[in-house]
């Protein structure tokens, strides 16, 4: 059911809003009225004046919620490395490049009770944003440890981590560290977005880190018209290059 102060997703033909219900206010798009009077007590799922209503997804409020203040790692990257990192088998996590906190919302949604997610942003206006982001949207608990700092400033145990999460300019200046604080075996994303940043990165991790994948996500949405039905007619032709390694054990 849909209460006041609930969080919707509101779909009008190809526009998606994400919206907080309130008594007396309403959506007004392209001269239709959505009264949130309403919906409000109704259960999701209603289809009324051409609005589509129910509760959000996580892919729908990250994609479509949250506010952006650097580019955003594209919900396409984000689950598929949340898969690949094996999140929910994880304790420790390491993020370094908070961004948007699209990523550092999907871990927290995915991982353990018991598990603690460490984020770093040194950009102080992204990390406001970010934590503005985690706080509107219901994200923000005990189990995040942000800090607004550089990762290269922050000191951890060797061996803390069991996955890492890396998206920053210049990741192979972080190698040596990650290799210390990082479990033996443990598995680690980088995400870039041009190719020289990939060639750059696995000349770092050699003798470090055993790469066993380079990834670049495509995704071709098609038009839910069943009588003319076809691709649409744009798509983001690029979003990230996604390089998964683990780390080597070197006191066999």
């Amino acid at each position: 059911m849909i209460l006041e102060n609930d969080l919707v997703i509101i779909r009008y033909s190809d526009r998606v809003y994400i919206k907080r219900v309130k008594k007396g206010e309403s959506l007004n798009v392209k001269s239709h009225i959505l009264k949130y009077d309403d919906i409000i007590g109704k259960e999701e799922g209603i289809f009324l004046n051409g609005f589509f209503v129910a509760k959000p997804t996580l892919e729908e409020i990250v994609k479509y919620g949250f506010k952006r203040e650097t580019q955003i790692v594209y919900p396409k990257d984000a689950f598929y490395t949340t898969i690949k990192l094996d999140i929910p088998s994880c304790k420790r996590i390491l993020e370094f490049g908070m961004g948007s906190a699209v990523m550092s919302a999907i871990i927290l949604k995915t991982m353990k009770e018991d598990a603690i997610l460490y984020t770093h942003e040194e950009n102080q206006k992204a990390y406001d944003n970010a934590i503005k982001n985690l706080k509107t949207f219901g994200f923000l608990d005990d189990r995040l440890k942000a800090t607004l700092a550089n990762y290269n400033d922050a000191k951890y145990d060797e061996g803390f981590f069991d996955c890492a999460f890396i998206d920053t300019k210049e990741p192979w200046e972080y190698i040596d560290k990650l290799h210390k604080e990082l479990k033996p075996g443990a598995n680690v994303c980088f995400l870039v977005p041009t190719y020289n940043q990939v060639s750059k990165l696995l000349e770092s991790l050699k003798d470090k880190f055993f790469v066993y994948e380079i990834s670049e996500i495509l995704l071709r949405k098609l038009k839910p018209n069943p009588d003319r039905l076809r691709p649409e007619d744009f798509m983001p032709a690029h979003t990230a290059i996604l390089i998964f390694s683990r780390n080597i054990n070197h006191s066999c």
